[in-house]
C-alpha cells in the first residue's frame, strides 16, 4: 500500500477542490472582486486602429427585460492529481446546476437589477482511498455532510445585482460567502464604447495567496477579453489569466493553478445577453511540497442559456424526483 500523503499539501488540494465544487456548482461564478471602470483597461490589438469608416464596430451591451428570468445550465468537472515522495492521490469532482437570475424593475437611475438563485445542483465527488460522495438536490432529503451547506441554498435567492448596461456592478448584496477563484464575475464587463474585432480589454484583482510560515501575500492577476469575431449577430470573446507579480515559488504556483484560465463567451449582441460560457484549465506544478512532489490539475467549465419553455413544463422540471422502485425478479 503506498505511503499516505503528508497532512499539509493534501489537505490543501481537498480545500482546493471544495471550494470550487460549492463556487461553481451552487453559487455560479460569482467571487467577491466587484469591477469598477477605472479597473476596466480597453486597448486595441496589435495593429494600428484602423482610420476607414467602414470597420464595423459593434456594442456590447446587456439589455434585460423586467420579469424575464434567464437559466443558464452549469457543468463543471475537475481532477487533481497529487505525488508526493511516490505516493499518489488523486482527487475528481463533477457537478450540474441549473442558475436562475430573475430580472427585476430597474433601479432610479435605470440600472438591472436581477437576483441570483440555483435552482437545483447535482454533485459527485472522490478521492484516492475513500467512499464517493453523491447529492442531487432533486432526490435526496439529506445532503451528506460534504454538502450540507449546498443544500440550505438551493432554491433561496443568493445574490441581488445592481449593475449598468456594461456590465460593471454597481450594488450587489450576498446572502452567502463568496469565494474568489480568479475566474471573473457573474458577469462578464462590457467596454464603454462600440468595438471592432481584435479589440482587446482587461480586469485587474488581487489574489491572496499563503507563504509557508502563513504570512499572506497579495497577487496581482488580470484577465485579458478579446473580440474574436462576431457571426450571425453572436460575438464570440475570448478570455485568459495573466498573473502581474512574478511568481517562482512553486508553493504559491500551485495555490494560483485553478486561477489561470482560459477560454470562449458567446454573447448575443441583439438579445444582450451571455449565451455562453466555456473556461477550462490544464495545469501542472513540480516541486510544491519538496522535490519529490507535483501536482496537476485538469478541469472544464460550461454554462449554456436554457431555451425558454411553458411554465407548466419548468414546474415539472423544478419539482422532486423520485427514486423509481426496483421490480424483484
Amino acid at each position: 500500500m503506498p505511503t499516505q500523503l503528508r497532512r499539509g499539501p493534501w489537505i490543501a488540494v481537498l480545500t482546493m477542490v471544495a471550494n470550487l465544487h460549492l463556487l461553481f456548482a451552487t453559487i455560479g461564478l460569482l467571487p467577491t472582486i466587484g469591477f469598477s471602470r477605472s479597473a476596466l483597461g480597453e486597448e486595441t490589438g496589435k495593429d494600428e486602429e484602423p482610420t476607414k469608416d467602414d470597420v464595423p464596430r459593434y456594442e456590447l451591451i446587456y439589455r434585460m427585460t423586467p420579469g424575464n428570468t434567464l437559466r443558464y445550465q452549469v457543468e463543471h468537472a475537475a481532477k487533481v492529481q497529487t505525488t508526493i515522495s511516490g505516493a499518489q492521490q488523486i482527487s475528481e469532482s463533477h457537478s450540474n446546476s441549473v442558475k436562475s437570475w430573475g430580472v427585476q424593475e430597474p433601479d432610479e437611475k435605470g440600472q438591472i437589477r436581477f437576483e441570483h438563485t440555483v435552482e437545483h445542483v447535482e454533485m459527485w465527488s472522490s478521492v484516492t482511498g475513500r467512499q464517493p460522495v453523491k447529492f442531487d438536490s432533486r432526490t435526496d432529503e439529506k445532503a451528506p455532510a460534504e454538502y450540507e451547506g449546498v443544500q440550505d441554498t438551493i432554491g433561496k435567492p443568493l445574490s441581488q445585482i445592481t449593475m449598468d448596461s456594461h456590465g460593471n456592478i454597481k450594488r450587489r448584496v450576498d446572502k452567502v460567502p463568496q469565494i474568489d477563484l480568479g475566474i471573473g464575475g457573474l458577469v462578464v464587463p462590457m467596454p464603454a464604447k462600440p468595438i471592432r474585432i481584435g479589440t482587446k480589454w482587461k480586469t485587474e484583482s488581487t489574489v491572496q495567496v499563503r507563504l509557508q510560515d502563513g504570512t499572506p501575500q497579495a497577487i496581482k492577476t488580470q484577465l485579458l477579453y478579446e473580440l474574436k469575431g462576431v457571426q450571425t449577430g453572436v460575438a464570440t470573446i475570448g478570455v485568459r489569466t495573466e498573473v502581474l507579480t512574478p511568481v517562482t515559488d512553486s508553493r504559491i504556483q500551485s495555490q494560483l493553478m485553478q486561477k489561470v484560465i482560459q477560454g470562449e463567451f458567446k454573447f448575443d449582441i441583439d438579445a444582450g445577453c451571455l449565451l455562453s460560457k466555456e473556461i477550462h484549465w490544464d495545469e501542472s506544478v513540480v516541486g510544491f511540497s519538496g522535490p519529490d512532489s507535483n501536482m496537476k490539475y485538469v478541469a472544464r467549465f460550461t454554462e449554456r442559456l436554457v431555451p425558454e419553455q411553458p411554465e407548466t413544463a419548468r414546474r415539472e422540471s423544478r419539482a422532486p424526483r423520485t427514486k423509481r422502485a426496483q421490480t424483484k425478479r
